[in-house]
């Protein structure tokens, strides 16, 4: 990990979500984090009668329940933060339920006003600690490939917004031309910002271009089931817009930080997508990794100024990269 993360475990291990634990923690810190917690067991036990019910680690904002009966274990993810997120997540797994890269999903259910879903319970490890792990970078690179692999198969699935409505099921639209709310983040420095923005201005989505994406892939939301298939988990950023809003976060989170060998890293990840789905637009990678920092800062406005200044920081470092 370089020098300049230290004290970013967390967001480097998860990406995106672990961020925005904080917002957890303050919403706990007045001691009803417990009194939540078993008001969310109760529930549970009323709805799964018979049932062994257990809390699972990793599940980041949201909470994480085991339940098993006869044998077979189901997964129960309860919204931390976003109903609205984890709606979402449940209508992008209905659309991908005949993909087998994917989590299947059973109910959607609501504990008091927060969403829950029950989905399939994936036993296995996560991609980033098999990686974090490895001490030979041939198998890393053989883990970006399988990355590269496994995101082409799920685009190729070419969901697109006109298909999604003929299912009767949405998703989130993107946000890549909502210049204003952009505008409004108000801890980054207006030229910054400004020139940032200029940068999203060169994407120009015709409807037919916009299939569903993950909105957060990368290796963090991999899991590596015991049977060696991939299981793409945390879909609450899915929305419709253009394959590289995938394809850029992978290239962000890594040149982030991976900088000795990151560009090699990348390089087998995109060879390998490129496999089984065309790349398109390769220009625009730039101002779509701008667009992911953007949507993050979004969601930081109400965190403590040192994590504002280190996304201030990220902001100026993925404006001059060269990707």
């Amino acid at each position: 990990m370089p020098p300049h993360e230290k004290g970013w475990v967390r967001s480097q291990n998860r990406p995106f979500h672990d961020i925005l634990v904080m917002l957890i923690q303050r919403n706990n810190s007045s001691g009803q984090g417990g009194s939540i917690m078993d008001m969310t067991m109760d529930c549970l036990r009323e709805k799964y009668k018979n049932c062994v019910i257990t809390p699972v680690t990793g599940g980041g904002t949201n909470e994480l329940y085991a339940v098993s009966r006869n044998g077979g274990t189901r997964l129960v993810k309860v919204a931390g933060i976003s109903s609205e997120d984890t709606v979402n997540e449940y209508n992008a797994l209905q659309l991908l339920a005949e993909a087998n890269e994917t989590p299947k999903v059973y109910d959607l259910f609501y504990i008091g006003h927060r969403a829950a879903i029950e989905m399939e319970f994936i036993r296995g490890r996560n991609m980033l600690d098999l990686i974090l792990e490895q001490n030979d970078r041939q198998n890393i690179y053989l883990y970006f490939e399988k990355l590269g692999r496994v995101l082409s198969n799920l685009h190729s699935q070419r969901l697109t917004g006109a298909g999604t409505s003929r299912k009767g099921i949405e998703v989130r639209s993107n946000t890549v031309n909502d210049f204003e709310s952009f505008l409004e983040i108000d801890y980054v420095p207006r030229e910054i910002l400004n020139e940032a923005v200029g940068m999203l201005k060169r994407i120009r989505l015709r409807d037919d271009e916009s299939i569903l994406t993950h909105g957060d892939y990368g290796y963090h939301n991999v899991l590596i089931a015991e049977d060696g298939t991939a299981k793409v988990i945390d879909w609450e950023f899915a929305e419709l817009n253009h394959p590289l809003n995938d394809i850029a976060n992978v290239f962000f989170w890594t040149h982030l930080h991976s900088s000795e060998d990151a560009k090699e890293r990348c390089r087998r990840f995109i060879s390998a997508y490129a496999e089984n789905a065309p790349i398109r637009d390769e220009g625009l990678l730039m101002p779509f990794c701008v667009y992911k920092v953007l949507l993050i800062m979004k969601r930081t406005l109400n965190l403590p100024d040192h994590v504002k200044n280190e996304w201030v920081r990220r902001l100026r470092w993925v404006m001059s990269e060269q990707f």
